[in-house]
């Protein structure tokens, strides 16, 4: 992913996240204003901008995979 950009305005969306998650690879200090990440697609995902990044941390999860995988989903949902 692309570096943090700082900005002096968030949305409300942005201001929840800040209070509500941690983020463990963002940096945390004043200014600071990471991207909200709203939806992933193969690998890439897109930020609460629009905005889209090459998914370099796979999401952790979806090295092997990808993002938005509906056969996946589909699959596990009938497992369930």
């Amino acid at each position: 992913m692309t570096a943090v950009t700082e900005s002096t305005t968030t949305t409300g969306l942005e201001s929840s996240a800040a209070r509500h998650l941690w983020g463990h690879f963002s940096r945390h200090r004043e200014g600071i204003t990471p991207p909200i990440i709203t939806r992933g697609e193969g690998a890439r995902i897109w930020d609460s901008n629009g905005k889209s990044y090459l998914d370099g941390l796979s999401g952790l999860f979806v090295v092997q995979a990808g993002h938005g995988r509906t056969e996946l989903a589909e699959a596990a949902a009938k497992q369930a």
